[in-house]
């Protein structure tokens, strides 16, 4: 494969979003950026184009979640003096168009096939928060999917897949050998005076694992200006 044209977040954290911006220089535009997205939600959100984005949505502790896909809208809702998301009528109808605004810049810019690296991190996330270790080992089968849901959508892209890892809160039981060929898994080492952010050094070495010719377009000037 030619060197990558774009690199995209596909979650399930805002640390992917934030590391591809600071190495890179400039966001990107997708969806997943800034949502804490469940493993099996991508599929859900490939398969139906995002259309219950921002619809049933719930308050759960400090942030607002998406029944239909298990996605958590940390930055998608304002917030009471408590701290917690408020959901109405007006803060959904903005949350809805804002995400669906994405979404489409997203599946436009994917439409030109330059060749794509999406970035992965971390297993299913059920419980929305990086305090938690994963209940549920991340399988073959489940990155499988996620491959397979990519190339449904975009049938005529080529891209591969960094799924990246922690032990500390993720359980791996795949197969390499049988692994799509498209996905490459990566440790990131975990330290717990880290951030949300991230450690830049150790996201340093994973994008040397691959090769880029990626440059600043008008996609990413939207992006940033999107970021609320």
């Amino acid at each position: 494969m030619r060197p990558f044209s774009r690199v995209i977040s596909i979650g399930g954290v805002c640390q992917v979003a934030w590391q591809i911006e600071r190495h890179f220089g400039f966001r990107t535009t997708s969806p997943f950026d800034w949502l804490v997205t469940p493993l099996a939600a991508i599929d859900k959100i490939l398969a139906d184009d995002g259309a219950e984005f921002g619809r049933d949505v719930v308050v759960s502790g400090d942030t607002a979640v998406c029944r239909h896909y298990g996605v958590a809208y940390h930055h998608e809702f304002p917030r009471d003096d408590a701290r917690r998301p408020i959901v109405s009528d007006q803060t959904l109808t903005a949350c809805r168009q804002k995400l669906r605004h994405k979404y489409e810049k997203f599946c436009s810019a994917l439409s030109d096939q330059r060749p794509t690296l999406f970035i992965r991190m971390l297993g299913h996330l059920k419980s929305g928060a990086l305090s938690e270790r994963d209940p549920d080992p991340v399988t073959t089968e489940d990155l499988n999917t996620l491959a397979a849901s990519l190339e449904r959508r975009f049938p005529r892209l080529p891209f591969a897949i960094a799924y990246v890892y922690q032990r500390e809160f993720t359980r791996n039981r795949y197969d390499k050998a049988a692994l799509d060929p498209r996905i490459h898994s990566f440790l990131l080492p975990y330290q717990p005076q880290d951030d949300w952010q991230g450690d830049a050094t150790n996201w340093a070495k994973l994008f040397r694992r691959f090769s880029f010719a990626v440059t600043r377009d008008a996609s990413a000037a939207e992006a940033e200006s999107l970021i609320g």
